[in-house]
C-alpha cells in the first residue's frame, strides 16, 4: 500500500498553491490574452468578410454599369451608322439630281446652240444662193427679191 507522509501531503499543498497562483497569475491572463486575440481574429474575419461582400457588390455594380456602356456604346455606333447611310443615301440623291441637271442644261444648251448654228448655216447657204443667183443673172437683187429668195429657201431647207 501507499503510505502517505507528512512529506507527501505537504507536496500536494504545494503542488495546490502553485497551480492556484499559476491559474491565477499566467492560466487566466493567458486565456484573456487568447480571447481577446480570437476576438480581434473573428472581428478582423468578419471586416474582411463584409469588406469582401462589399467589393462584390461594387464589381457587380461596375460590371452592370459596363454592360450598360457596352450596349449604350453599340446603340450610338449603330445610330452612327444609320446616319451615315442616310447621309451617304442623300448625298447620292442630291449629287444624282445635280448630274441629271447638269445633263438637261447640257442638253438645252446644246439644242439652243444647234438652233443657232443651223440659223447662221441657213443664212450663210441663203447668201450664197442669192450670189449665185445674182451673178447667174448677172444683175443685182433687190432687197425684196433676196429676202423672197431667203424664205423660199428656207421653207424647202425644212
Amino acid at each position: 500500500m501507499i503510505e502517505i507522509s507528512f512529506t507527501m501531503v505537504l507536496q500536494w499543498i504545494n503542488f495546490g498553491i502553485l497551480l492556484f497562483f499559476l491559474t491565477k497569475v499566467l492560466y487566466k491572463p493567458l486565456l484573456n490574452v487568447l480571447d481577446k486575440r480570437r476576438a480581434l481574429v473573428e472581428g478582423e474575419l468578419a471586416e474582411a468578410k463584409k469588406k469582401k461582400d462589399d467589393a462584390q457588390e461594387i464589381l457587380r455594380e461596375y460590371e452592370q454599369r459596363l454592360g450598360d456602356l457596352r450596349s449604350e456604346g453599340r446603340k450610338i455606333i449603330d445610330d452612327a451608322r444609320r446616319q451615315a447611310v442616310l447621309e451617304k443615301d442623300k448625298i447620292l440623291d442630291s449629287a444624282s439630281m445635280e448630274a441629271k441637271l447638269i445633263l438637261e442644261n447640257a442638253r438645252l444648251e446644246m439644242e439652243a446652240q444647234a438652233t443657232v448654228a443651223r440659223d447662221e448655216i441657213k443664212r450663210q447657204v441663203a447668201e450664197l444662193v442669192v450670189d449665185c443667183a445674182s451673178k447667174v443673172v448677172e444683175r443685182e437683187v433687190r432687197e425684196e427679191d433676196h429676202q423672197k429668195y431667203i424664205e423660199d429657201f428656207i421653207t424647202r431647207v425644212k
